[in-house]
């Protein structure tokens, strides 16, 4: 494999860009998935910040023209890019860089002053454009534990045998497949939560009728998405989530309240008593009036 890193950097331009002269041999062609550099135990170069830092004219932002996916095993940084601003890093945070974004990062200051340490890899190739089309990969900061996990594949990717090569590529499409699903979780548990909170809501201002936009935009998601999500979470369509909420407070006013049914419609966002009996005999099968004189009998 013939390759050399190439940073443009004509006249102090800004962002400096890398690029790879990269020739794959038979192997990652038949692939479609290469690995094109990767380094263990790799120092930052651009000094250690008192404080996390904006790119400048003397700290260049940086795009790679391929994928990068780098491990900080030790020090402390930070990372900048402009889709996401300034990111703090921790120790064991793996910075997954695609393509054409605008990026920069440096060494903060710690106790022991050492800069950040990381390992790296570069890759390229149709399958990991494709991956990136379908989000599975894309710009992110992760913490996946502590171990080096990258170092196998680099140990395999700086063997030259076929065998190795091809292993290495494996290893690091299972590894990418990994985040993905992680982040993937993590994401719907924090939706989750979301959801609980949007509950709460609905019970504390039970006069008001919630849209599916209205509770997309609380939930900070786009609609679409929060209706799949939102009935895998309770089983329910949103409409009909609100509506359940609602017949499970007027079925235990009606039992253990003398609440007048004009006054539990109005408390219930119902335009008037008849709106509401309406809707409670076509969830429950009987009237209010009904509900109440029944459970009254049976206690």
């Amino acid at each position: 494999m013939d390759k050399t890193l190439i940073v443009n950097d004509e006249n102090n331009g800004l962002p400096q860009t890398y690029f790879m002269n990269f020739r794959p041999g038979a192997v990652q062609k038949d692939f479609g998935f290469w690995i094109i550099m990767a380094a263990r135990n790799n120092s930052s170069s651009n000094g250690i910040h008192e404080e996390p830092a904006l790119p400048s004219a003397t700290r260049k932002p940086r795009v790679f023209k391929f994928y990068s996916i780098a491990h900080m095993f030790d020090g402390a940084g930070f990372h900048w890019n402009a889709q996401r601003g300034i990111t703090k890093l921790k120790v064991d945070d793996i910075i997954i860089t695609p393509p054409d974004y605008v990026h920069f990062y440096g060494a903060c200051k710690n106790p022991d002053n050492l800069p950040f340490v990381e390992d790296f890899i570069s890759f390229a190739g149709p399958i990991a454009d494709n991956l990136f089309k379908t989000g599975v990969i894309k710009d992110r900061i992760v913490n996946m534990g502590q171990q080096r996990r990258l170092l196998p594949i680099i140990d395999k990717a700086l063997s030259p045998t076929r065998e190795s090569q091809i292993e290495a590529n494996i290893l690091l499409l299972n590894f990418l497949t990994e985040i993905y699903i992680e982040t993937q979780k993590a994401s719907a548990s924090e939706l989750n939560i979301k959801f609980d909170f949007l509950t709460q809501k609905i019970i504390r201002d039970l006069s008001h009728w919630w849209t599916s936009a209205e509770m997309a935009e609380f939930c900070g998601v786009c609609e679409s998405y929060f209706r799949v999500a939102f009935q895998q979470y309770s089983g329910l369509r949103p409409k009909h989530y609100v509506d359940k909420i609602k017949m499970g407070v007027a079925s235990e006013k009606l039992l253990n309240s003398d609440i007048k049914l004009r006054d539990l419609a109005i408390m219930l966002g119902y335009l008037d008593q008849y709106h509401f009996s309406r809707r409670f005999k076509h969830v429950t099968g009987v009237s209010p009036a009904q509900y109440r004189h029944a459970n009254k009998l049976l206690g």
